[in-house]
């Protein structure tokens, strides 16, 4: 058991399932939020794993004055309208470590340029809904990679995050180029993600059954494995085959994107697909299915 201190700012269906599976294994858990009033039981956990819940050590607003913490996680979305930076600077320390459990490419930009110490970028490989501010719903997978921005894993030998992590009932990839799982990850939202929202309501499975969609779904991936190989990434044809043959074979979910879609919230276009279409264009790497498909999300967005 541990006594490490954890905020969560975005306590959304990602941030609390992993905040909670580290308050399992003994983290007291502050949970920092606009409203904080809304969090007045424990939040419960449904999961094919088991279900289970926990009860944050404090739920706080942003104008209280809480921590430092031993550990920081960020996990909201990544919106133009959010600044990371000074959504966190409150709550850190020079010893606090930043774990940023976020989709996107380099989104971690603005905060390597504000913060020194070590910085976590973690990947989560997940199907999970929010019924309410207190009941996830975990539908499949689970498992975390994680990976060091600013420096080598070796860094934070010892430190008890790792031995918490090495605790829980998932699994948790280590990844000495985290760089390599970020393009990894970007191969599946690229085209899941914006797509779903293109096909209101549609499934991992919609998407996979329509002709025209899993057409740009294999195009998207291919045009996402060109940009990572200017990037020095490596992904090789048969991840993208692995990646199909996985949706193919999990239940059928509603990505983040369209259930804020559906929702009437803001979406990540830009972090999951404007930032990739920024870099292809700065390298001219040609992704036109890619561009198509982000001009489209934009025309029924803006």
């Amino acid at each position: 058991m541990t006594n490490l201190s954890i905020g969560l700012i975005g306590a959304g269906a990602v941030g609390c399932f992993y905040a909670g599976q580290l308050a399992r294994c003994g983290a007291a858990v502050t949970i920092i939020t606009r409203t904080p009033e809304d969090y007045g039981s424990d939040i419960c956990v449904d999961s094919p794993d088991g279900d289970f819940s926990f009860t944050p050590i404090h739920v706080c607003s942003f104008s209280e004055s809480v921590g430092p913490f031993d550990v920081l996680i960020l996990a909201t979305k990544v919106l133009p309208t959010i600044d990371s930076v000074a959504l966190t600077q409150p709550f850190m320390s020079p010893t606090t470590l930043l774990m940023v459990i976020q989709n996107g490419l380099f989104i971690e930009d603005p905060l390597l340029a504000a913060y020194d110490q070590p910085i976590l970028r973690c990947l989560a490989f997940i199907c999970v809904a929010r019924a309410s501010k207190t009941h996830i719903q975990h539908m499949d997978f689970g498992s975390l990679s994680i990976g060091l921005l600013n420096g080598d894993m070796a860094q934070l030998t010892g430190h008890p995050l790792l031995d918490l992590l090495s605790q829980l009932p998932i699994s948790v990839r280590v990844c000495s180029n985290i760089r390599q799982a970020i393009w990894e990850k970007l191969v599946w939202n690229a085209p899941f993600n914006p797509l779903s929202v293109l096909y209101p309501g549609a499934t991992t499975a919609d998407l996979l059954n329509h002709e025209d969609s899993f057409a740009r779904i294999r195009a998207i991936m291919q045009e996402v494995q060109r940009g990572a190989q200017v990037d020095g990434i490596h992904i090789p044809d048969q991840f993208i085959e692995d990646k199909i043959r996985q949706t193919k074979a999990m239940r059928p979910y509603k990505t983040s994107m369209c259930l804020d879609a559906e929702a009437g919230r803001p979406i990540e276009i830009e972090a999951v697909l404007g930032n990739f279409l920024a870099f292809c264009a700065e390298h001219s790497v040609p992704v036109p299915v890619s561009m198509a498909l982000y001009d489209e999300i934009r025309a029924i967005r803006d």
